[in-house]
């Protein structure tokens, strides 16, 4: 009598409660329990694939199983039933009736009453496809629900990732509510302030591999995480350039959860596809932040420019990446010339002529950029003293009239978008023009007064913000509020309040401040 080597799979589905019948132990319990009744059959693997779908073939332990078949060790495999296999109809059909009937595998699923080798024809021809055809839409209706009810979830801002980030850890009495790691925080931090003073991603992980702090992924291994990354080479992994910049760009730190950025196919993960932005579940304030949003945002204008150093320079200069030429838009670069240091355009070096004299002494283009920040600090400190001064009632008032009567020139503009549409019927029947001019016409005028009612509802938030006062509350400047007084401003201070720099021609300089744009509005509303 032929001797069977078997492998018994077990798996349980992936983001819903299993019914009890369908547990790791009670599948394994069944399929022991049907090879003691077969004297010819040998436990020789249990390979178990926990929270992995039905759908696809695409699980760990399913393939690991593959592999000892592909190799001879195995020669049967034996489930509970049909749906714990496969729940894809001709995934589960393809490899049944070809790729084990040509190994020789011997493919067993107890509670369906299903053994290849004793298979019926009417089983092949009907009850597998059917079972398995029922399995898939079973499958497919409860990925339906589970995603529903996972897009509820995001939208509530609870965190439904599988591992928290580095830098945060489930809380203990809700699964869904993330909480600071703070030994790692402390690590997020430090990137986030040495990357302000000048330092690159490089250096930053040779500095945290030198002081001996763990990786995000060792940093999980101990603390009893068994996962896993696609981009660990090494049993030990250590920090990386990578790695730092991976954590430099997740707003997750700023408390702002951001999920659903893919839509996954059940049946297929390689056609899962990356949402655009304005499609992703975003809820800010949804667990402590371990950054400020203003720090996050220096960072992003930070990684958007060139700030290279050469190896030997033992820190990043005060303007390097940020100045540039007003004429192309290019970077300038500081470099040497002759006696004295420049910041020049890169354009000039290579003699093209057309940023001629778009260069500066680097030592004068920093002691005007360092006045500047201070004139710019006093006159936001200034502002702030007049609204905790003045008395700004018809100051305020005289603004919501200049507001409403912008909403009137827009409500006429939409009437007249209103009129032209409403004129492309009787146009047509004139044979002025014709129904594919109108069509085009008509998307035409719809864009326009798409547009002229997001305006229209832009300024009535302004004037909410002016009657309920929220305005004046101006907390886009206390971002400047600890800068006041100071006289000389580090690299640091330049990235948190500058969001670019620009030389002109004729030597001037051109500063751009974060929250300029609420600056001037309170400015001129206060003239």
């Amino acid at each position: 009598m032929k001797r069977w080597n078997a492998v018994a799979y077990l798996r349980t589905s992936k983001g819903v409660q299993e019914d009890p019948s369908n547990t790791i132990h009670t599948q394994l319990s069944i399929i022991m329990e049907h090879i003691s009744r077969n004297d010819n059959i040998e436990l020789c693997s249990i390979k178990v694939d926990n929270g992995r779908t039905g759908l696809n073939f695409d699980r760990p332990a399913y393939q690991e199983m593959i592999q000892e078949i592909e190799a001879g060790k195995i020669n049967c495999v034996i489930v509970k039933d049909l749906s714990r296999f496969s729940r894809n109809y001709l995934d589960a059909g393809d490899m049944l009736f070809r790729e084990f009937t040509e190994k020789n595998v011997r493919f067993i699923a107890v509670q369906d009453d299903v053994d290849m080798l004793y298979l019926r024809q009417n089983q092949q021809d009907f009850f597998i496809p059917i079972r398995t055809l029922i399995d898939q839409a079973y499958s497919m209706d409860l990925s339906k629900k589970i995603s529903s009810q996972l897009r509820v979830k995001r939208e509530r801002g609870e965190y439904i990732g599988s591992n928290p980030v580095y830098g945060y850890k489930r809380n203990s009495l809700n699964r869904h509510q993330l909480v600071v790691d703070e030994p790692a925080a402390t690590v997020i931090r430090d990137i986030f302030r040495w990357r302000l003073e000048g330092m690159s991603a490089d250096r930053i992980a040779g500095r945290l591999n030198q002081l001996g702090i763990p990786s995000p992924a060792e940093h999980k291994r101990r603390s009893g995480s068994n996962c896993t990354y696609a981009f660990q080479k090494n049993d030990v992994p250590l920090w990386s350039a990578g790695s730092v910049i991976r954590i430099l760009k997740n707003r997750i730190y700023t408390g702002t959860l951001e999920q659903g950025k893919t839509k996954s196919n059940p049946f297929y993960h390689k056609l899962t596809k990356r949402l655009p932005q304005d499609g992703w579940a975003v809820k800010e304030k949804a667990h402590e932040a371990i950054i400020s949003e203003e720090c996050f945002r220096a960072i992003e204008r930070l990684l958007k420019t060139d700030s290279r150093i050469s190896p030997s320079a033992k820190k990043t200069y005060l303007l390097s990446g940020f100045v540039r030429c007003a004429v192309c838009q290019n970077t300038l670069t500081r470099q040497p010339v002759g006696k004295y240091t420049y910041y020049r355009c890169s354009l000039e070096k290579e003699g093209t002529g057309s940023c001629a004299g778009c260069r500066m002494p680097a030592e004068k283009l920093e002691a005007v950029v360092q006045q500047k920040i201070r004139e710019h600090i006093e006159q936001v400190a200034s502002l702030c003293n007049m609204i905790a001064a003045d008395d700004l009632e018809d100051k305020l008032r005289r603004q919501i009239l200049r507001l409403k009567t912008q909403i009137g020139e827009l409500e006429q503009a939409a009437a007249r978008q209103q009129f032209l549409i409403a004129s492309l019927e009787p146009n047509i029947a004139d044979g002025i023009i014709t129904s594919e001019e109108a069509d085009e016409l008509r998307s035409s005028f719809q864009n326009e007064l798409y547009t002229l009612n997001g305006q229209k509802q832009e300024i009535w938030k302004e004037i909410q913000k002016i009657e309920d006062r929220t305005i004046l509350k101006c907390e886009w400047a206390k971002q400047f509020a600890p800068y006041v007084g100071q006289t000389e401003f580090s690299r640091k201070d330049v990235v948190m309040l500058v969001e670019s720099i620009f030389l002109h021609r004729d030597k001037q300089v051109e500063l751009h401040f974060v929250h300029d744009q609420e600056f001037e509005y309170i400015r001129r509303m206060l003239e």
